[in-house]
């Protein structure tokens, strides 16, 4: 019963630090796009952004959050943005790799090769006879495949 008891009040505990997290999350997605839509991106570039972490570090009391850039829904791989505050709300530093532009800069909004055909093209050709393995998982991820263009990616996560 008292296990129960525990498990209840800690089920509570991790909801309400979700909550907070997702409140501090929000309040470092407002200030980076105050910010950074002044540095030249397009509001659009900015309307789709995830909270990937946020935590305050013990020691010094600042809040870290990082945020990831999405596109049509799909998240763009390394554009990572860091937003570091003080406890007073007061920014130490916002460190930004988001790209401006991205619906002039993305050719396309579906993989034209799933993630499992590529994979077996790729075992076939430097490992002939070798079976694909069970797939796990895959995700779809943006990435710059060029000077000023991102395509997409499928990510295939496979068992051993």
């Amino acid at each position: 019963m008292l296990a129960r008891y525990f498990s209840i009040i800690g089920m509570l505990m991790l909801a309400t630090l979700g909550t907070f997290a997702q409140q501090g999350g929000d309040a470092a997605i407002a200030l980076v796009r105050n910010r950074v839509n002044a540095s030249g991106f397009q509001e659009a570039d900015l309307a789709d952004l995830v909270v990937k972490d946020h935590y305050t570090s013990v020691d010094l009391g600042i809040t870290h959050t990082y945020l990831r850039q999405r596109h049509q829904g799909i998240e763009i791989w390394n554009a990572e943005i860091a937003v570091h505050q003080r406890a007073d709300g007061s920014v130490v530093a916002i460190h930004n790799g988001a790209y401006a532009s991205l619906a002039e800069r993305v050719n396309a909004s579906a993989p034209v090769v799933s993630g499992e055909a590529a994979l077996a093209t790729v075992l076939s050709a430097t490992l002939p006879g070798t079976a694909v393995p069970p797939v796990v998982s895959t995700s779809v991820y943006f990435v710059r495949i060029g000077q000023g263009t991102e395509g997409l990616v499928e990510r295939v996560v496979v068992t051993e």
